[in-house]
């Protein structure tokens, strides 16, 4: 719950920008959203952060205050925040769709989710080879590639069947490289240094 935190300190002149304290309902969404991708990363894929209950109360008291501090009532807000965690969910099969470069996506391209049969079905492993797939294209030239990834799981089972869809886009080659703004050093000096040249497939590990 980063954005939604308990009272930290009195309200006061000199320190009230240090601790966030005011209830935001809005920041709550936020922590909720943040409950559901925590389970979901670890294989609770149907979790949910259900309706919470709100309680309201006014604290404080009349009389004398130390100086910084403000007189004023200060509400209190209690939050009961249920959650439904639902199955643990295994993955079951992996499917890749257009996926026109690699003859055995199963074999070079799965490896890089790191989930296999039967594997905790996690949204954070899938992140995680959904950027390591367009790394993977980036090198071929398919620096415009897109990975949509589906899902089906099986009725009354704990079994998810995930589909990747390949949106592969054109192959790219370097053209031309052009250096703008170079006054101190000849350009064949600094065209040493670029692991790419022009005619070449564009690889986006070798430019970065």
């Amino acid at each position: 719950m980063s954005d939604t935190k308990p009272i930290g300190i009195p309200y006061s002149i000199v320190l009230e920008d240090l601790f966030a304290k005011t209830y935001d309902a809005e920041k709550l969404e936020n922590d909720k959203e943040r409950i559901r991708t925590l389970y979901q990363d670890r294989g609770y894929f149907t979790a949910k952060a259900l309706d919470q209950t709100v309680t309201m109360r006014l604290q404080g008291g009349q009389g004398w205050r130390f100086p910084i501090i403000k007189p004023n009532h200060i509400g209190i807000v209690g939050i009961s925040a249920p959650v439904e965690e639902g199955r643990l969910y295994h993955l079951n099969n992996m499917n890749f769709v257009g996926v026109k470069l690699f003859r055995a996506p199963e074999s070079l391209v799965q490896p890089l989710f790191k989930m296999g049969h039967e594997d905790v079905f996690s949204t954070a492993k899938l992140r995680d080879g959904l950027k390591n797939m367009r790394d993977l294209y980036g090198q071929f030239g398919y620096i415009d590639f897109v990975p949509e990834p589906s899902f089906d799981l099986q009725p009354n089972s704990d079994q998810i069947d995930l589909t990747i869809t390949a949106d592969e886009g054109k192959q790219f080659f370097v053209r031309r490289l052009d250096f703008s703004g170079n006054t101190t050093t000849r350009d064949k000096v600094i065209r040493r240094e670029i692991l790419i040249d022009e005619g070449d497939i564009f690889n986006s590990r070798l430019w970065k």
